[in-house]
Formats: structure tokens, C-alpha cells, sequence
């Protein structure tokens, strides 16, 4: 996740980010009313895709070797 940057000749902002791995290798500009406001939707959006990753794979995605299923990203609330 990159720094947030104000879009030139706007008042908005954007956060661009990047998930590399199966296939992913894109970088991804979530835009907001302000730095903190992309902040919050970048880290909801990567907690989306990691999840979707998740699913689509079959398997599941974990930090640094840990145990736990917390990748320090909000989880999409959904039913199965």
C-alpha cells in the first residue's frame, strides 16, 4: 500500500496499492475525499481481494508463517 496522494487538479485523493502473487501483479488507485478516507478504503478493498484470493484458490492465506487467519486487514462480512 502506497502513500495517499492528491489527484492533480482536484481536492480528492487517492491510495494506490498492489497484491502480487497468483497471477496478480497490478497496481490499484482507490480514490476518496481525503489522504485518511483512501487510507480506509484501500485497506477494506485489500481485505476483499485477499479473501476472494482465498476462495478462488481453495486455500488459505496466512502472515509470515503464523497460525492465525489475521492478515491485519478489515474481512469482508458475507454469507458462504
Amino acid at each position: 500500500m502506497g502513500k495517499p496522494q492528491q489527484i492533480p487538479n482536484d481536492t480528492d485523493f487517492y491510495c494506490p496499492y498492489q497484491i502480487k502473487g497468483h497471477k496478480q501483479d497490478k497496481i490499484i488507485g482507490i480514490g476518496g475525499l481525503d489522504s485518511l478516507h483512501t487510507i480506509q478504503l484501500a485497506m477494506n478493498i485489500i481485505g476483499v481481494e485477499l479473501a476472494v484470493t482465498e476462495k478462488k484458490w481453495g486455500g488459505k492465506l496466512v502472515w509470515g508463517g503464523s497460525n492465525g487467519d489475521d492478515l491485519g486487514f478489515p474481512k469482508p462480512h458475507w454469507k458462504d
